[in-house]
């Protein structure tokens, strides 16, 4: 059970430049699926920073050359259950403020601020 002061990052709008209409998407086959995710998370719905997560079925994931920002979902059934698999990260990355949960989401996925100093 997650400690009660620690919150658990909010998922305020996601992106997907490779497919329009990710929301209402279906791919030819569930199980060969690849796509960049942008995902905006905060500590509320006020502001945040963006994550960029590779989702990804098991057989698209042995084709990645860089597999640190994978989400893994058996097959794509929907963006909902993305949702579902990328809240269940979430639950990893609680924290006592924004700082603490940012450093937790950055090991899982692309932070926006990668690489810059003091990051």
């Amino acid at each position: 059970m997650p400690d009660s002061g620690m919150s658990k990052p909010v998922i305020i709008d996601i992106y997907c430049d490779d497919i329009d209409y990710i929301d209402e998407w279906c791919p030819d086959d569930p199980n060969e699926v690849s796509f960049l995710l942008t995902v905006l998370l905060g500590p509320d719905s006020d502001g945040g920073d963006y994550f960029y997560v590779d989702v990804c079925t098991p057989l698209m994931a042995r084709r990645l050359q860089d597999k640190r920002s994978l989400l893994i979902v058996p097959y794509y059934e929907s963006c909902q259950s993305v949702l579902e698999a990328l809240d269940a990260v979430l639950e990893e990355c609680r924290g006592y403020d924004w700082f603490d949960m940012s450093q937790k989401l950055a090991k899982k996925f692309v932070w926006e601020y990668e690489g810059m100093a003091g990051s």
